[in-house]
């Protein structure tokens, strides 16, 4: 699911015209992202008090993300 959203984003982002340049330091960057981002929310989930956190926390988030996506489909059905 992941990867459809960045060719999504890339279609949008990037034209014929677009360098290979352009094109690398994109495709780097979102990859640095990633990394950073999944690298340290792996070292947080080893924490016991994070852990913890999550468990008490999970079934609130997970009904509110999910009020959030019926939201966004209600909004997306009536708008033209």
């Amino acid at each position: 699911m992941n990867s459809l959203f960045f060719i999504a984003l890339f279609t949008q982002l990037l034209g014929p015209d677009t360098t290979i340049t352009a094109q690398v330091t994109l495709g780097l960057s979102i990859a640095l992202g990633h990394l950073l981002w999944f690298g340290l929310l792996a070292l947080l989930l080893t924490i016991p008090g994070c852990q913890r956190l999550l468990d008490r926390t999970q079934l609130w988030f997970t009904r509110l993300t999910g009020v959030c996506m019926v939201g966004l489909g209600a909004r997306l059905i009536t708008t033209n």
